[in-house]
């Protein structure tokens, strides 16, 4: 998704991001593996959303395990990410929410869905770029390690600047 898309929805407010992913034979050999999915995908997705919002991280919510991520991020300018990723789902599924006062986009693979405020439905609007995310991206980031001390603790945790 370009940074242009996002202008339609005006002053951003949500985003809501689903990762969901199968496990591949080669992914079934790192079983085990503390945090597998924030490592593997998870991280660099939510690098990649904080890139393309400007915005950088001021307080993270965490709980993660081996095969799943569910975080909550604060950004600045009170913009908020919602994120869950899963390895090992029956499906999988990349899907973004980005909420705003005129108006939602969604992106569900290769289309872009626009609803303007008040409206009843999404509307293809255009065909987009997948972007991939690969693994290992951001391994020694502040974020990756708010993001662990908060899941460890379950609780809030800032991070500095």
């Amino acid at each position: 998704m370009k940074r242009s898309a996002l202008s339609r929805v005006g002053a951003i407010s949500h985003v809501s991001c689903i990762d969901r992913r199968l496990i591949s034979g080669a992914g079934d050999a790192a079983a085990g593996t503390p945090f597998r999915q924030l490592m593997g995908f998870g991280l660099a997705r939510l690098e990649n959303l904080c890139k393309l919002l400007g915005a950088r991280p001021v307080r993270v919510m965490a709980r993660c395990g081996e095969a799943t991520s569910e975080v909550f991020l604060e950004l600045e300018g009170n913009l908020h990410i919602q994120y869950f990723g899963a390895l090992g789902s029956s499906h999988d599924e990349q899907r973004l929410w980005v909420e705003g006062p005129r108006g939602s986009l969604r992106a569900e693979g290769a289309v872009l869905w626009w609803r303007k405020r008040g409206w009843p439905v999404f509307l293809p609007w255009r065909l987009q770029l997948r972007s991939h995310v690969t693994a290992g991206e951001g391994k020694d980031s502040a974020l990756r390690e708010a993001i662990l001390r908060s899941s460890e603790h379950g609780k809030v945790v800032a991070l500095a600047h």
